[in-house]
């Protein structure tokens, strides 16, 4: 053998080792629907996997990083009372307006008065309950507006290239990298059959 064959070997397995990788890669994403006879079907990996995906993830997130109990701990940190007494005050005023007919003929120093009393009334109430509130409040926010279901359709209707592009906008540097570790593994099982060869 030349020396000029014996050093195409390693090139030649750098750039299969390269290829192979940058292949695997692809596969991630692509293709995005099933290809080829049924007994050979060909489709991405997150593609085909996308709903087990999406329930994972939305399990991970409702079980593990956002429980009840975290959400309760986080709201036990924040003084709920300013903005429930916001909420109550419009809450009543609406109520008051919508119920009792003829409220706008009433005056309106007795429609102040009126409102002003029964929000007191409620505000001197409200932070017996705010415990109660805030410990029910986590658990509902959960369980009503059904986080986990949420997510989990999110994910699962996320489409496959605003993904791919955010995987590769997020790990394009690591992504290139497994392809020049390919690269580097072709081009050394290359110089070591070099290497035999010379033996």
């Amino acid at each position: 053998m030349t020396t000029g064959s014996l050093l195409v070997i390693p090139i030649v397995g750098a750039f299969i080792g390269w290829l192979t990788n940058k292949i695997a890669l692809w596969m991630l994403f692509h293709p995005e629907r099933s290809r080829g006879p049924r007994w050979l079907a060909w489709q991405g990996l997150i593609p085909r996997r996308k709903d087990q995906l999406g329930r994972a993830i939305a399990r991970t997130v409702t079980e593990k990083l956002l429980t009840t109990d975290d959400l309760n701990a986080m709201l036990r940190g924040v003084d709920l009372r300013p903005y429930l007494r916001e909420l109550t005050d419009t809450l009543i005023e609406r109520r008051l307006t919508g119920t009792i007919r003829g409220y706008q003929f009433i005056p309106e120093p007795v429609r102040n008065h009126l409102v002003g009393t029964i929000q007191e009334i409620v505000a001197e109430r409200l932070p017996a309950r705010i415990n109660d509130i805030s410990s029910d409040l986590a658990s509902r926010f959960i369980t009503d507006l059904e986080l986990g279901r949420h997510l989990e359709q999110r994910i699962v209707n996320w489409p496959i290239e605003e993904l791919e592009r955010v995987t590769k906008a997020v790990a394009g540097r690591e992504m290139r990298g497994i392809e020049m570790a390919g690269a580097v593994l072709g081009f050394l099982i290359g110089a070591v059959q070099v290497v035999i060869t010379l033996l």
